[in-house]
Parts: structure tokens; C-alpha cells; sequence
């Protein structure tokens, strides 16, 4: 099994040059590297015959060199290097502009695929393709050319070819090895880790390539929610809630009051609220409900087995309009019961004074986490559309 969390340098060709830009690109190690994930997919399939060409056209051609010759101007400043490349069709001129040193490489009799855009000439011409040598053992595919291929976002330091090239390797020599973090059992109906990284990079179809996304993805989504989960139970563990014994008849009395009976939704998430205030760590939970399920008169019934217990409570919202708004309801809804209730925003002029030591219920904008006397024995903050807070 390859060690992914090794560094980069490890592979053949890395040396401190490359690894100082890998580094650049966010690449330290193996593994950074095997999720390193394209731009986009360049789809170089299919070898139309020569003759088929038009210009104008991106297209992959395989031919057999025919004849090469490098061309100066301007007194050998500049030079043109151009070879006639053919199939059993016809042929067309590949140039490399200030690349004469070609000519040692391109041999009558060589073939090669190129890839590119051709150009009106007679023949026609592709200037500057991207080259891969026909391999003598057939069975080796193509990496650069005749495929779907992936495009990388790249700088200085690091071609495309040269990377393409380096993720290839290393997908054919430990791409198999890559070990699954999930059973295979829980990912019905995703693909395997290994085929999701082989086909996030080489798909041999472009939509190939969004299957591989969505398995990566859900590596992601479980990731973070075990990290949450983590982090959740270490906060349970550190952290202690406020004493609190729910069931007072506080919350009783006003639900008596109400002109109508609650829901069965109402009072079944009100019995898990209650039991959330009974453990020893702070609740955490998400109240979610659509407009007009009464979200807010839950939560003000949860505020009352709080403020029972002798502990103030908070409401923040994201306008001073919606905090006017909860403000006037509760206001309205708490009369009677000798339970002040404070607005704070940002609009306020100085600190909302307390007649009284009896708890409270404070409402208020982002502007609660800036007051300069902040609520004492505060048991319980309701954060009201949060998704508004960034939260």
C-alpha cells in the first residue's frame, strides 16, 4: 500500500526546483498530488484520415514523417522547422517556430500522433502541435494525445505535459494501491476510490469524469461531517450547561394561554428540546420548519423553561426590522408574566438598563455581540435564520 501522506520529492523527476513550485500549486505530498483535480478535459479522440481535414479544426492525426528541414531568417535570428508528415491519405506540414535542435529528433520514418489546429495551406499545416511518438509496444496507450485529456492549472515550473505526465506514471504505477477510507458496502452505487482517482484524471469517456467527482465529493461530505461530529463531542466533554430543570409550570401556564391548541410537531420537538435542557452539556440543535409552523412560538415556550430556572435568554436575528418584529410579538406574548423583554441593535442609543434581577429575554441584531454589559447567567441563545449570519 502507498504511503500517500509521503512527500512529493519521492517520485522520479521531483527534485527541490519542481517540489519548491509543486508546492506553489498546493502539491506537498503523494496525496495532495492524486487529488489534484483538472481544470477541464480536453477530448482528442478519434484519428480522422488526413484528407478528411479541414482547416480550422482541432483534430488528433497519426502519420509517418516524411521529410524535415529547418529554414533561417533575418540572418539566422529566426528559424522555422517544419516536417511533412503523411498516412495512406495525405500528408500535412507540422512547423515549430525558433526550434531547429527538432531536426535531430524528427527522422524520415518516425510516427507520431499530433495534436492541434490546422491551418489553410496546401497541404494544410498545424503549427506548434503537441506531439506523442508512436510507442513500439502497441499495448502502451497514449497520454497526450488520441484520448480524453485532462488539463491542469498550472505556473511556472510546472508544464502541463510534464505534470500530465507525472500524474500518469503515478497512477500506473500506485493507482490500484489507493486504499478506499469508506467500505464498499456503504458506497453502493459510487464508484470504488481507486476507479474514482483513475478516472477523475484519465476518464476514457468525458462524463466518466463526473462520477469520479461525485464519489470524491462524498469523501469530502462524510470527512467533515465526522470532523463535526468530533469536534461536537470534545465541545460536550469540555463544556457544562447551566443548571436547569424543565418542567416548571412557567411554559405550562402560557401554553394554557395560547387561544388554540398546539401540534402534535409542536409538542413532540418541544419534548426533545426538553430533554436537550436536562443533559450536562450545551444543546445544539437546528429548529427547521417551514413559514407559518410556528418555529417562533416553540422557541419562545423553550425560552420560558429557561427563564424558569432563573437564566436570561437571547434571540438574535439578521435585521433590525425582523428584530422589531420579534420584539413586539414576544413583548405582547409575555405580557403579564413579569419576564422583561429587551431590544438591542445597532439603532439603540446607550445599554438597555434592568429594573430588576429577574432573567430576561433579549432580542437583538448582530449588534448583541458588541454591547458593553453583556446579559448575565445567559441559558439559552436561538440564532434566527442563521444561513444570513454565514453560519
Amino acid at each position: 500500500m502507498v504511503d500517500l501522506k509521503a512527500p512529493i520529492t519521492q517520485l522520479k523527476g521531483v527534485g527541490k526546483t519542481r517540489a519548491s513550485s509543486l508546492e506553489a500549486m498546493g502539491i506537498r505530498t503523494l496525496e495532495d498530488l492524486l487529488y489534484y483535480r483538472p481544470l477541464r478535459y480536453e477530448d482528442r479522440r478519434g484519428l480522422p484520415a488526413i484528407h478528411q481535414l479541414a482547416a480550422g479544426q482541432w483534430a488528433t492525426i497519426c502519420g509517418e514523417i516524411q521529410s524535415a528541414r529547418s529554414r533561417f531568417f533575418r540572418g539566422k535570428r529566426m528559424s522555422q522547422f517544419e516536417c511533412e508528415v503523411a498516412d495512406k491519405s495525405g500528408s500535412i506540414l507540422c512547423r515549430w517556430w525558433n526550434m531547429p535542435f527538432l531536426k535531430q529528433h524528427y527522422l524520415p520514418g518516425k510516427r507520431f500522433f499530433a495534436y492541434g489546429q490546422l491551418k489553410d495551406g496546401s497541404p494544410l499545416r498545424m503549427d506548434h502541435p503537441e506531439i506523442e511518438w508512436v510507442e513500439e509496444d502497441e499495448s502502451k496507450e497514449p497520454v497526450h494525445t488520441s484520448r480524453v485529456v485532462p488539463v491542469y492549472r498550472c505556473q511556472k515550473g510546472v508544464g502541463q505535459r510534464w505534470l500530465r505526465s507525472l500524474m500518469h506514471q503515478f497512477l500506473q504505477d500506485h493507482g490500484s494501491l489507493v486504499a478506499d477510507p469508506y467500505p464498499q458496502a456503504c458506497m453502493e452505487g459510487f464508484l470504488p476510490q481507486s476507479d474514482a482517482v483513475e478516472k477523475l484524471h484519465f476518464p476514457k469517456e468525458p462524463d466518466e469524469s463526473h462520477a469520479a467527482r461525485e464519489r470524491l465529493a462524498l469523501n469530502e461530505a462524510l470527512k467533515l461531517q465526522q470532523e463535526v461530529r468530533q469536534r461536537r463531542k470534545a465541545f460536550a466533554e469540555s463544556v457544562s450547561s447551566l443548571p436547569t430543570s424543565p418542567g416548571s409550570p412557567l411554559a405550562e401556564t402560557f401554553i394554557q394561554s395560547l387561544a388554540f391548541d398546539l401540534t402534535t410537531d409542536q409538542r413532540d420537538v418541544l419534548v426533545d428540546i426538553e430533554s436537550d435542557l436536562r443533559q450536562k452539556h450545551p444543546m445544539r440543535r437546528l429548529l427547521q420548519g417551514d413559514v407559518g409552523t410556528g418555529k417562533t412560538l416553540v422557541s419562545v415556550i423553550a425560552a420560558l423553561q429557561v427563564i424558569a430556572c432563573g437564566h436570561s435568554v437571547i434571540l438574535m436575528v439578521p435585521t433590525t426590522l425582523l428584530a422589531q418584529q420579534h420584539y413586539q410579538t414576544i413583548s405582547k406574548q409575555l405580557s403579564g408574566l413579569n419576564i422583561p423583554v429587551i431590544l438591542r441593535t445597532s439603532a439603540s442609543h446607550g445599554e438597555p438598563s434592568q429594573a430588576s434581577n429577574l432573567p430576561s429575554f433579549t432580542v437583538g441584531t448582530h449588534a448583541l455581540l458588541h454591547v458593553k454589559q453583556p446579559t448575565k447567567s445567559v441559558g439559552l441563545i436561538m440564532i434566527d435564520e442563521q444561513h444570513k449570519f454565514g453560519v
